[in-house]
């Protein structure tokens, strides 16, 4: 499977996301930006750098939360 399926109730909007945001919207669980970004951070070791993974995860996090399928805190910064 190389995507996945979010329906977000209100307003009622499917989205299609792309692996890597899958993986960011799987590790929203409740745990702080740090504890998100350490996750991350291990799941994508080797694949790239990490100035390169933050920068990801921060427009990953961006992008889901503009629209509507997470809530974090501000704490992670480009």
């Amino acid at each position: 499977m190389k995507s996945c399926v979010v329906f977000r109730p209100n307003p009622p909007k499917l989205f299609m996301l792309n692996l890597n945001a899958w993986l960011i919207f799987e590790l929203c669980d409740g745990g702080t930006s740090y504890e998100i970004e350490q996750r991350y951070r291990q799941k994508v070791e080797g694949q790239m750098s990490e100035s390169e993974a933050r920068r990801h995860l921060v427009i990953g996090l961006k992008n889901l939360h503009e629209r509507g399928l997470i809530e974090f805190e501000e704490g992670l910064n480009e």
